[in-house]
Order: structure tokens, then sequence, then C-alpha cells
């Protein structure tokens, strides 16, 4: 099995609060929990289609690789993470091998630019590039498991979310 991890480790932020004898994180955490990361894993069937999905559309590299289990980063925004693992992997419980109703949004400077990318690949969109009242232009697509991908560029920020 190949297995590849190419991260960079990160500073612990936590300290210790002897008041309660618990952990208190920078950005999140409960006594006893320093939270490191949060990232959704998805399911698939095809960990090598759907590095390639997210690395072609949107230029993120890989950061983990063991076959049956793929993460891949954007180092945009203090980084952001994304995993797929392998349906039928011993590590996915019985009952929970495909995807189910998962919208993957991905924020983007320009959508106009990726929806142009998306179609040199080949991609149909789910829906297609639009403008709306709340201030987001985007489009969707299926990655290779029909994990709905919203590429979204914000254009402004409603005076309602002020």
């Amino acid at each position: 099995m190949s297995m590849t991890n190419t991260a960079t480790s990160t500073t612990d932020t936590s300290t210790i609060d002897s008041s309660t004898g618990g952990s208190t994180a920078a950005t999140g955490s409960a006594p006893g929990v320093v939270v490191h990361s949060v990232h959704p894993v998805v399911v698939v069937r095809d960990v090598d289609a759907t590095q390639r999905f997210y690395a072609e559309l949107f230029g993120l590299p890989t950061t983990f690789d063991a076959d049956w289990f793929v993460q891949l980063r954007a180092d945009t925004l203090g980084g952001v993470e994304l995993a797929a693992v392998q349906a039928g992997h011993p590590t996915v419980p019985s009952g929970w091998e495909t995807p189910a109703n998962v919208l993957v949004t991905v924020e983007v400077d320009d959508a106009s630019a990726a929806r142009e990318r998306a179609g040199r690949m080949g991609l149909e969109p789910v829906m297609e590039l639009r403008d709306e009242a709340f201030g987001q232009r985007h489009f969707m697509v299926a990655d290779p498991d029909g994990v709905l991908v919203d590429v979204v560029e914000y254009l402004f920020i409603p005076d309602s979310e002020r």
C-alpha cells in the first residue's frame, strides 16, 4: 500500500487552564479536548477519480494519499481540507458506504473562470452559472461520486447580513 503525507505540522496554540484542569485552545475546545481540525471525509467509489476531480478543477494539492484515502488541502484562509475514503474500506461502518445528501461548497475568486474550467474538463453543470440576489455568483457540478459541488464567488454582502 502506498502512503504519502506531505502535510505540514502546525503549532499547538492550546494552553492548560489550571482552574478547570482542562485545555483551552485558541480556536475551539472543551475541557480535556483540543480541536486541531474539522473537515469532511466523503465516502467514494473511486478515490483516484475524486482526487483528480478536485485537483484539476480547483488545484487542490494532495497532502495525504494511502490508496484507500486521500486528503486535499487549500492553503488559503488558514487551510481548508477535504478528504475521501474508499467505500468498503474497514474504517467505513456497514450501511455508510455511499455519500448521501452531501453538498460541498467551494468558495473561489472567480466563479465564471471556474465554470469555464469545468466546461473544458467536460463537466456538465447540475445548475448553470447564475447571480443570486443574496450576493453570490455560483454554479453546481457533481463530483465523480455524485456529491454536489457548489462553486461560489461572493459578489457582495447583502445589507441584511451586515
